[in-house]
C-alpha cells in the first residue's frame, strides 16, 4: 500500500448524501464522514439526522468546525484536517453499535465539546428506529460540489 501523501486539493464546498437501509432511504440517519489524512489520525465525524427522504447536506465549514473541535479535544492525536487531507474521503451510514459508542462519546465528552441541543434524543430515536426495522445493508448515494474535489468511498454495513 502506497503511504497516504497530503493532497493540493482543498475539501469539498458541499457533500449530498442520501443515507438507505437496502433500497430505503432512511430518515432520521446519521452518517460518519471520515477525512483520511497523511499523518497521525483520520478525522471521522457524525451528522445527523437526516431530512424524512435521507438527505443530508454537509459544507466544508461543518466538516472544518467538527475536525478543529476533535483537534482542541486531542492536540497529539491529530494535525490541521486542511494540511494533511490526503483528498480521500469516507462515508458510512452509522449502525446500532456506532449509535452506542456515540451515545457514550456523548456522556463521555459532552461539557467540553459543542454537541448541539437535541442531539443524544436525535441518536437514541435513530438507534429505535433502526431496531424497528428489517435486518439489511446500509449504504449511500454522494454528490460533492466541486464534482472532483474529492475520492469518495461509500462503505456499506450491516444495520
Amino acid at each position: 500500500m502506497l503511504p497516504l501523501e497530503p493532497s493540493p486539493r482543498h475539501l469539498p464546498d458541499t457533500l449530498r448524501v442520501q443515507c438507505f437501509i437496502g433500497e430505503e432511504p432512511l430518515a432520521g440517519s446519521f452518517m460518519f464522514v471520515t477525512l483520511l489524512t497523511s499523518k497521525k489520525n483520520p478525522f471521522s465525524s457524525l451528522f445527523g439526522p437526516a431530512d424524512r427522504g435521507g438527505r443530508l447536506s454537509v459544507t466544508r465549514g461543518q466538516l472544518l468546525d467538527e475536525s478543529l473541535k476533535t483537534l482542541a479535544l486531542f492536540p497529539m492525536d491529530y494535525t490541521h484536517p486542511e494540511v494533511d487531507w490526503t483528498g480521500r474521503i469516507a462515508i458510512r451510514v452509522a449502525n446500532r453499535n456506532d449509535i452506542d459508542r456515540a451515545l457514550n462519546a456523548f456522556r463521555l465528552y459532552r461539557g467540553g465539546y459543542g454537541y448541539p441541543a437535541g442531539y443524544d434524543e436525535d441518536l437514541r430515536r435513530f438507534r429505535s428506529l433502526l431496531e424497528s426495522r428489517a435486518p439489511g445493508d446500509l449504504s449511500a448515494e454522494v454528490t460533492i460540489d466541486p464534482p472532483l474535489s474529492a475520492d469518495v468511498d461509500v462503505v456499506r454495513q450491516a444495520a
